[in-house]
């Protein structure tokens, strides 16, 4: 492979080589050479298990460091400013810490309880509606639904699956609350992450321009373009949210649905997480629908959700992100659902950081003039 172009003005004379497997022109007999390439696989083999040892390591931690990463990436301007005033870098990133824990748990706090009793309520509901017999009277007020009704009612015991459904959403409700111990407990450790990944953000910086076999002048501008994914991907993430929850809420109003304020956040927030959707939410309501007698409502809800607000997603998503990341729709469509598969969750800002890494280091090799840094102070 060819060795990329060195660049004058970002690197120095190159230093004379040295290092614990380098041979001295003394030395240069078969013997040492042979010593030399022995020590260089013992060396990379050595190397190779440590980090690999080192990565396993980490991947419990992998959502955790993701997290705090991206968190410090937004926040980091509110701690540059607190520090341009003249605050302790600690004191500092504790504040920016607690700003960031009152923007994650306010909304949380405010929609979880509520949440979780709607949610038992309406399975309850359900349970009431089909086991009192409310649904075949429904049905005999709609004959052409009747000979449909009448081949599932043999088929399957309605009653049995609704008392079913309420079960499963208890059980639902009750793993959400004991897989929220972990859960917190990955929070903690994200927000203890974010703590020094602020207050030490340049000491992390200097390490790796140190470590890295780039220029630093290089190595600032594949930091900023990291950030810029960073923020492309999260802003892109919310944008999307808050239009998907504000479609469903505003349909959920329209329709006459109750409360529909809280379930357009729920939906909104449901978006943001990548294995959730917000056809937890309106699919549900569909469902309701339809056996209180209400089917026109049903199928708009039903064709409003897969059409407008699923579609918004695929769409809208790696268009936001691909514009601000300057790429195609496609490479980052693929970045994204990419990362996701293999990363899980954390692998919505850890695919595109990738992307974004690979074009910079293909572009390196190339030996192509690379992108100045802007003047945007490295975070």
């Amino acid at each position: 492979m060819a060795k990329p172009v060195k660049r004058a003005s970002q690197r120095g004379p190159a230093a004379p080589a040295a290092g614990p497997l380098s041979i001295s022109p003394g030395e240069a007999t078969p013997e040492a050479r042979t010593r030399h390439w022995l020590n260089f696989a013992g060396i990379s083999v050595l190397t190779i298990a440590v980090v690999a040892l080192c990565y396993f390591m980490i991947e419990p931690f992998l959502g955790s460091l993701t997290s705090a990463v991206a968190l410090a990436v937004v926040m980091v301007p509110m701690q540059r400013a607190l520090e341009a005033r003249r605050w302790p870098p600690s004191l500092a990133a504790l504040a920016t810490v607690a700003t960031a824990i009152l923007i994650l748990a306010l909304p949380i706090g405010l929609v979880g309880g509520r949440l979780v009793t709607e949610t038992i309520n309406v399975a309850t509901a359900i349970e009431a509606f089909v086991r009192t017999g409310e649904w075949q009277t429904f049905l005999d007020t709609n004959p052409w639904l009747a000979r449909a009704a009448r081949w599932v009612t043999e088929q399957v015991d309605l009653p049995a699956i609704a008392t079913s459904l309420s079960g499963w959403a208890t059980g639902f409700v009750t793993s959400i609350v004991q897989a929220s111990g972990s859960q917190i407990a990955s929070t903690i450790i994200a927000l203890y992450m974010l703590f020094f990944a602020l207050r030490d953000r340049r000491l992390a910086l200097t390490f790796m321009t140190r470590i890295s076999p780039l220029s630093a002048l290089e190595m600032t501008a594949l930091n900023q373009d990291i950030a810029q994914t960073i923020r492309a991907t999260l802003m892109g993430t919310v944008l999307v949210a808050l239009i998907q929850g504000t479609l469903g809420g505003l349909m959920f109003a329209f329709l006459g649905l109750p409360s529909p304020l809280l379930w357009g956040l729920v939906m909104g927030m449901a978006a943001i997480v990548p294995v959730l959707g917000t056809f937890l939410v309106w699919l549900p309501a569909a469902l309701f629908l339809f056996l209180t007698g209400n089917v026109w409502e049903a199928t708009v809800l039903v064709l409003w959700g897969f059409i407008v607000i699923g579609s918004i997603d695929n769409l809208l998503y790696p268009i936001l992100v691909g514009n601000r990341l300057r790429t195609h729709t496609i490479p980052t469509f693929i970045a994204l659902v990419g990362g996701l598969w293999v990363f899980g969750p954390a692998g919505l800002v850890i695919g595109p950081v990738v992307f974004t890494v690979a074009l910079f280091l293909l572009d390196y090799w190339r030996g192509e003039p690379l992108p100045a840094p802007s003047q945007t102070p490295v975070p």
